[in-house]
């Protein structure tokens, strides 16, 4: 899971970090694309960590995308976070 987002994210976000792609002022200037890659939820443990932590900061609605495509990631994530029993 780790290897596998880790590469959807910097493709992603390859655009970001440098000057060659953004405007003067543009917040991606500074956005290191490893550093986001670092921070995918990859466990269920992350995924919990998460929906706790910004519970307890307020949050009342959180928005998780995965990384790979297919409906069983978004049925894995529901899962992890306890939105839907297991089977």
């Amino acid at each position: 899971a780790r290897e596998r987002a880790t590469a959807a994210l910097l493709d992603y976000y390859a655009f970001a970090g440098g000057p060659a792609h953004v405007l003067p002022g543009d917040a991606l200037a500074h956005v290191d694309p490893a550093l986001i890659a670092q921070t995918a939820l990859t466990s269920e443990a992350a995924v919990l960590g998460a929906r706790d932590a910004f519970a307890g900061a307020g949050c009342d609605e959180l928005i998780l995308l995965p990384t790979q495509a297919g409906v069983e990631q978004v049925e894995l994530l529901a899962a992890a976070a306890g939105c839907v029993a297991r089977a």
